[in-house]
């Protein structure tokens, strides 16, 4: 996906798409498309700049993002719960499949390789949660 960013509007755009600013002729603007849709058209507002998780209609890579941001503003735990919440989905999206389809087909392939791979990523948090834990224990024993 490409944005692509307008020094100056020819004429009125019409509004941000997230803050609802007019953009004018002038202004500046970014604006965005996927195959099958309308251009997305955003100020050039920090806030309203296109985040990754705006550029994709991937419900997996969106959630794969949101678990991104909240490693940086949550506990731990809730990390991986949400992890485990991905991996669930996954899991039944590749259980919905033809049996003969989930080792074989490309789809099924990369269902169980993102399924393996979130379950690792739990465990590793998993596993450092519980060394903190242990580590915290000693230091109160001793």
């Amino acid at each position: 996906m490409k944005v692509r960013k307008i020094k100056k509007a020819r004429s009125d755009i019409g509004k941000c798409s997230n803050c609802s600013a007019p953009i004018n002729a002038g202004d500046p603007y970014v604006w965005w498309k996927f195959r099958y849709g309308s251009k997305i058209v955003r100020c050039t507002a920090l806030e309203c700049y296109p985040l990754p998780r705006d550029l994709t209609n991937s419900s997996f890579l969106i959630s794969l993002y949101d678990i991104q941001d909240a490693a940086v503003s949550s506990d731990a735990e809730d990390v991986v719960g949400m992890i485990e919440a991905l991996a669930d989905d996954t899991q039944d999206s590749l259980s919905n499949m033809p049996e003969h389809l989930q080792d074989t087909s490309p789809a099924g392939v990369t269902l169980r390789e993102r399924v393996d791979a979130l379950e690792d990523w739990q465990s590793r948090i998993d596993d450092a949660i519980n060394c903190d834990e242990d580590w915290r224990q000693e230091q109160y024993d001793g």
